[in-house]
């Protein structure tokens, strides 16, 4: 029987450094150039978060804004509301001598409210009438106006034809 080192050449006393196969080596540029990548892909996911909260700031500041300004719009229809019922109530006093009340206004066909806008006036007549108007949309805001001898709608309406809110 043959030795074992003429048997397997390869593998007994070889003079050769032993190196991983092919195909498992990884050269070092190789590594640098994924450590890079993973290095961009990190930067990318910050910028990705950077912008995220600045938009988020934005939102935080923008957001009451447009509230405030929808709030506004609403106090803008109810007195724009207050001021064409007041010109229905001249042409209803022209047609029948006295004020009406927004319902003798609605039938007439002189005046209808915006959406969400009501407008009560109750004591409409020969001397005078009040009138106040809400909005649906807003909790703490009433607007009023008072013509004649009507008494004031509330303390804070103290010009006759003129819209007064609280």
């Amino acid at each position: 029987m043959p030795p074992l080192e003429d048997a397997f050449p390869d593998v007994w006393l070889t003079t050769r450094p032993i190196r991983p196969a092919e195909d498992s080596y990884i050269a070092p540029t190789k590594v640098l150039e994924a450590a890079v990548k993973i290095i961009l892909g990190l930067i990318a996911v910050l910028a990705g978060l950077v912008i995220v909260v600045v938009i988020g700031i934005v939102a935080a500041i923008a957001i009451p804004k447009f509230a405030s300004t929808k709030e506004k719009a609403y106090l803008a229809a109810v007195k724009s509301d207050l001021r064409t019922f007041v010109s229905a109530q001249d042409s209803y006093f022209g047609e029948h001598g006295t004020y009406g009340t927004s319902t003798d206004l609605e039938t007439a066909e002189l005046f209808h409210s915006a959406p969400n806008v009501q407008i009560v006036s109750t004591n409409g007549n020969a001397t005078g009438y009040s009138a106040t108007a809400s909005h649906a949309d807003l909790r703490d805001e009433t607007c009023g106006v008072f013509v004649g001898d009507a008494t004031r709608p509330h303390p804070s309406v103290t010009t006759k034809g003129e819209v007064g809110c609280w």
